[in-house]
């Protein structure tokens, strides 16, 4: 792939577009890029569920992201997570037909998708009415999707809807390409580099709270950047998993973050401001 242009392109026309295109720019090196992205395409169309996934061949599926509640929806997802995600028709199309832009459900679901075994076995229990993708290629085998879906009784995506979502799968494109080269970058950095921050990891959430966060909230914010669950978290710690889910919310509404990726992305933030031995 080549080296990744310093702004998204213009988007193909109107006001709603024009500001979304310049409110991406602003967000692209940052925590808030995603929430800004779903924010804007609501302005253009209805959609009740954003839903972000990255995916690299040979690795499990990555939740990066939605506007629903993050850790109910990990484990609704995690049979997708653990392997049914490879039978998913959209990622079929990705990464067998090298197809990209905006990927309507009918146009690769196949034939008699409701007798197939990811239907089945996982389709038909989350309720979703309709639903389209954003397919983004970050690399061979890599790529990012981007699920716009809606529920019952919503109506399905009109072709006018999906006439709007197709136009600016230019600027969408662009704009996620940029953002995620801004991921690796600093997640490369805070993987190669050592921290000087005082009590390492410890120290990078104490900065992100600026003295806001409890010594309790920032051992169950630091267990969970670890990848622990909650239950692994209040087995580890000697408190009950409703307590962990408390401590997590408080964490959240203190440092103006909705799901377990913002706050990572306010942590990979926080650490390239670290200063580093020389």
């Amino acid at each position: 792939m080549g080296k990744p242009d310093a702004s998204p392109a213009a988007p193909p026309g109107g006001a709603d577009a024009i500001a979304l295109a310049a409110q991406l720019i602003e967000q692209l090196d940052g925590g808030r890029f995603l929430p800004t992205l779903f924010e804007g395409l609501t302005r253009e169309v209805a959609i009740r569920n954003f839903i972000v996934f990255a995916y690299r061949q040979g690795f499990a599926a990555e939740l990066v992201h939605s506007n629903l509640d993050i850790e109910h929806l990990s484990r609704q997802m995690q049979p997708y997570t653990n392997g049914l995600y490879m039978l998913d028709p959209f990622y079929v199309a990705d990464m067998q037909e090298r197809r990209q832009g905006l990927l309507h459900l009918h146009e690769v679901a196949p034939e008699d998708f409701e007798q197939t075994e990811f239907f089945v076995a996982f389709y038909a229990s989350v309720g979703v009415l309709d639903e389209v993708h954003y397919v983004v290629p970050l690399a061979p085998g890599r790529s990012v999707h981007l699920f716009l879906e809606r529920e019952s009784p919503a109506a399905r995506f009109s072709p006018a809807e999906l006439a709007r979502l197709h136009a600016l799968t230019p600027l969408i494109d662009r704009a996620v390409r940029r953002h995620w080269a801004w991921r690796d970058r600093a997640l490369a950095a805070s993987q190669a580099a050592p921290i000087r921050s005082a009590g390492g990891i410890d120290g990078v959430i104490r900065n992100m709270g600026a003295g806001q966060l409890t010594p309790r909230e920032a051992e169950v914010i630091a267990l969970s950047l670890r990848g622990h669950s909650s239950k692994l978290i209040a087995h580890r710690l000697g408190i009950s998993e409703g307590t962990v889910t408390n401590h997590k919310r408080n964490v959240y509404e203190k440092l103006g973050v909705h799901s377990q990726s913002q706050l990572f992305s306010l942590f990979l933030e926080t650490l390239s401001r670290e200063p580093r031995p020389a």
